[in-house]
């Protein structure tokens, strides 16, 4: 069978997803089962971008396993054409869980819900966040710079967005496990950006505090250890057409253990609710 998750599933998988689109499916090919593991080749029209970045033109490979999050009396849906479908992706090219949606009913609601930060879930009225266990003063100490931004049930981590005008990129430099990671305002007015803050005082740009990484091993988070401790943080603020970069070493990542005969790697770097991908 091929799985549709259950849509009450949405507000814990969509936000985690560094990648996701709705869109109309045209065309399924199915591989051979390997073990537990099925996959298909599912090509989409009418595609509505929600987060992250993606190769439109191409089929995209969904793999169908059982699901950790679901029940075992949860209904088991076949895929249709010409049904419309969320779609949440570990990378550009692979799906990882389908919803079938109404998308004239549902599409503002999955834009709200894509809005959150990378990582986040919400369970009715409650948001929760993957900084949990890496905690920072300024969550506390800044409250009232972000008083009317919804906060992490668990750490009280401010919910913080980049903004539509900001976009990442990623690209490696040449020690191996060196990237440069560079936000750029592409607005011709000046822009806050909540996700990337700095020390209120020095004005030092706190990136480990505000970018964390996923691969498409395992979906999980890594995050950097913290380099600067601040009290109390502000916005940083890009000019008109301004890009800053900085250099970030994946070794200082908690938890990421890439094998050196591992092919077929991308690491997505997350900031706010966007992300930039690399392969390996």
């Amino acid at each position: 069978q091929r799985m549709i998750l259950p849509k009450k599933f949405i507000y814990d998988i969509l936000p985690k997803s560094p990648v996701a689109f709705i869109g109309t499916l045209v065309d399924i090919v199915d591989h051979n089962q390997t073990g537990s593991l099925h996959s298909y080749d599912l090509t989409f029209e009418n595609i509505q971008l929600l987060r992250g970045n993606i190769v439109q033109e191409k089929a995209f490979l969904y793999r169908k396993q059982s699901h950790p999050i679901t029940e075992q009396n949860d209904e088991q849906r076949k895929l249709e054409l010409k049904r419309e479908y969320l779609a949440c992706l570990n990378n550009s090219t692979t799906i990882h869980s389908l919803f079938e949606i109404d998308f004239i009913n549902d599409a503002a609601e999955l834009v709200q819900i894509a809005g959150l930060p990378v990582g986040w879930s919400k369970q009715t009225d409650e948001y929760f966040s993957p900084w949990k266990n890496h905690h920072r003063k300024w969550w506390s100490s800044s409250s009232d710079t972000f008083k009317n931004v919804p906060k992490c049930n668990d750490c009280q981590r401010p919910a913080l967005t980049t903004g539509d005008s900001i976009t990442m990129s990623v690209k490696r430099v040449d020690n191996k496990s060196q990237f440069e990671l560079t936000v750029t305002n592409t607005s011709d007015k000046p822009v806050q950006i909540p996700a990337l803050v700095c020390d209120k005082q020095s004005k030092i740009i706190l990136w480990h505090d505000s970018i964390f990484v996923m691969s498409n091993l395992n979906n999980d988070q890594h995050f950097f250890p913290k380099t600067n401790e601040s009290d109390e943080v502000e916005c940083v603020e890009l000019g008109p057409y301004q890009s800053i970069s900085i250099i970030l070493d994946i070794t200082m990542l908690n938890n990421l253990i890439l094998e050196q005969d591992d092919t077929d790697i991308s690491l997505i770097f997350c900031l706010g609710e966007k992300s930039a991908e690399i392969n390996l």
